[in-house]
C-alpha cells in the first residue's frame, strides 16, 4: 500500500483502525508467498457485519491492541398467542397473515396449533391485551407448498 510516515503520523485513532480493515492492508515489510498474504481484516468485518455484528477494536499503545466481534443476532418475529401463551414466527419465513374463515382450508394445508401445542402449566402472558384478538392463519411457505398455522391472536411485531 505504501503510506508516508507524514501522512500516518496525522492520522487520528479512529482513522488508523479504519485503515488497518482496508483490502490488501498488511503490515509485512516484505510479501512474499509465506508472509503477507493472508486473509485479512477486511475478510473478517465483512463476515462478522453479514452475521448482523461489527468488530470493535480497542488498542492502547505499549500495551496491545483487543479484536472484539460483537455479533448481535437479532431477528424481527410475529407474536402471536396460542392457548394463552406467546409464541413468535420469523417473520422472513410468513408470506401474509389473514383472518381465519373455515373456507381458507380449501385452499393450503392448515395446522391448529392449539390441538397440536400442549401447555403443562398456567398461562405466561402477562403483557397488556393483544391488538388482535381473534383467529388468524400464519401462512408460510411458497409455489404450492403453502402451509397455514392458525393462532389465536396477533400481539405485534417485535425484534427478538
Amino acid at each position: 500500500m505504501g503510506l508516508q510516515r507524514e501522512k500516518l503520523k496525522r492520522m487520528t485513532e479512529e482513522e488508523l483502525i479504519k485503515l488497518i480493515f482496508t483490502p490488501g492492508f498488511t503490515t509485512a515489510s516484505q510479501v512474499t508467498s509465506l508472509a503477507g498474504r493472508g486473509v485479512g481484516l477486511d475478510v473478517v468485518r465483512e463476515a462478522v457485519e453479514a452475521m448482523g455484528g461489527r468488530v470493535e477494536v480497542k488498542t492502547e499503545l505499549n500495551v496491545g491492541t483487543r479484536f472484539t466481534p460483537l455479533s448481535v443476532s437479532v431477528m424481527r418475529v410475529l407474536l402471536v398467542g396460542v392457548r394463552g401463551f406467546l409464541l413468535a414466527f420469523a417473520t422472513n419465513s410468513i408470506g401474509e397473515v389473514k383472518l381465519f374463515f373455515p373456507d381458507i382450508g380449501n385452499k393450503i394445508k392448515l395446522v391448529f396449533l392449539s390441538d397440536w401445542l400442549q401447555f403443562h402449566y398456567a398461562s405466561p402472558i402477562r403483557e397488556k391485551m393483544p391488538r388482535v384478538w381473534m383467529p388468524l392463519v400464519v401462512i408460510t411457505g411458497e409455489n404450492g407448498n403453502e402451509v397455514g398455522f392458525v393462532v389465536d391472536s396477533y400481539w405485534g411485531k417485535k425484534r427478538q
